[in-house]
Order: C-alpha cells, then structure tokens, then sequence
C-alpha cells in the first residue's frame, strides 16, 4: 500500500510549508486505500444488522473524514469542519485503531508491508504535529 514510503516531516514548529507536504504526502501514500477501506466498511455496514451496524458507524465517519478532509488540505481549501477531522486523527493516533484499520485493509485484500501499521501510526503523529503548526499560523495572522 505505499506505506514504506516516507513522509517527510516538518523540519521545525514554525515549518508551515513542511506541515502542508505532509499532508500532501499523507494523501498521495493513503488515500486510495483508505477510500476502498471506507467503501467496504459501508457495504459491512449495509449487510449486518442494526444492532451490530452501529458499532461500525463511528469508524466509517472516521474514515470518511479523513478521507475528505486530505482531499481539501491536499488541494489547500479550508475544511469545513477541523474538528471532526481532529477526532478523526485522535481516534487513529490509538494503536487499537490502526490495528483495526489494518484488518480492514487485509479485508480489502491490500498487500501491505510488514510494518505497515508502525507507519501509519508515525504518519498520523506527523500530521497531528503539521496541524498544530498550521494551526498556530491561523491563529498568529488572526491576532496580528
């Protein structure tokens, strides 16, 4: 799935353009996998009962929204709503959750690398790193 590529991180706190690469890279090495993952995860939810669907729920609006919201940080246009987007990312920085993912992903019939969710994992670190870099600029250039 691509993941032995590296994303390159921002070089310090301040690095703004090195916080939007990495976003960039994210979705270059991720999107099309998390896009199929969050499709699959639709159809499971679609097929099981209700009771059980719900549990699923949570993790396919995760998906959803960081799908999306790489797309817009991909194409620099301000997203909609940041925090749903933070959830997303705090619910992915658990290791549980990118096992999960990982399972999805086997489900899709992904090939991925050994260390595959070692990565993702240091992936999202980064890009909660790159937001609160961008983050603070946002607010810098509100208050100055």
């Amino acid at each position: 799935m691509g993941d032995h590529q590296m994303i390159t991180p921002p070089a310090h706190g301040d690095d703004t353009e090195g916080a939007k690469r990495v976003f960039e890279q994210f979705f270059i090495l991720y999107q099309p996998a998390l896009t199929r993952v969050e499709h699959y995860l639709e159809h499971v939810i679609d097929q099981m009962e209700p009771a059980y669907a719900e549990a699923y729920r949570p993790w396919h609006k995760a998906l959803r929204d960081l799908s999306q919201c790489f797309y817009l940080a991909a194409r620099k246009i301000p997203l909609p709503d940041p925090e749903s987007f933070m959830d997303a990312l705090r619910m992915f920085s658990f290791d549980s959750a990118v096992e999960f993912l990982k399972d999805l992903c086997i489900s899709c019939q992904l090939v991925l690398d050994k260390d595959w969710a070692q990565h993702f994992r240091e992936h999202i670190d980064m890009l909660l790193f790159s937001l609160t870099i961008l983050n603070r600029k946002q607010q810098n250039s509100l208050t100055h």
